[in-house]
């Protein structure tokens, strides 16, 4: 089968040739503004940031962000399955709005974790992805 030539070496233009300081910027307000909402909307991410003793309100800079959020493990996240079932106290939207199940395969030996998306959460993951 003959390989077919690419229409264009962007998914999307403007996103991948923009510069690495507005992307960071970018980014850093996706991340302010995740924590925002899980914070607010998600009683398990709340409690993950009060143990770290850290609100949205904290984190002002890459470095607040990398020095004060505490990474989140493969075992936090089964803990919480394993005493909330079936979408835990992760979920910072109503159920009516999930789209898709996702669930990993255990290969770990540590159980699987469930993770819900939403249409928009799935379509960023293509997006990343550059499905189409």
């Amino acid at each position: 089968m003959p390989i077919q030539k690419l229409k264009t070496r962007f998914h999307n233009r403007q996103v991948e040739t923009r510069s690495r300081k507005e992307t960071k910027k970018i980014q850093f307000q996706g991340i302010k503004s995740l924590l925002e909402r899980v914070y607010h909307q998600s009683k398990f991410y709340r409690q993950h940031l009060h143990k770290a003793k850290a609100t949205p309100d904290d984190i002002n800079t890459w470095e607040d962000f990398t020095n004060r959020i505490p990474i989140l493990t493969k075992q936090d996240i089964i803990k919480d399955q394993e005493g909330n079932p079936p979408y835990v106290d992760r979920l910072p939207v109503p159920e009516d709005r999930i789209w898709m199940v996702h669930v990993t395969t255990g290969t770990s030996g540590m159980g699987q974790e469930v993770h819900a998306l939403t249409k928009e959460d799935a379509q960023m993951i293509e997006d990343c992805l550059c499905y189409h």
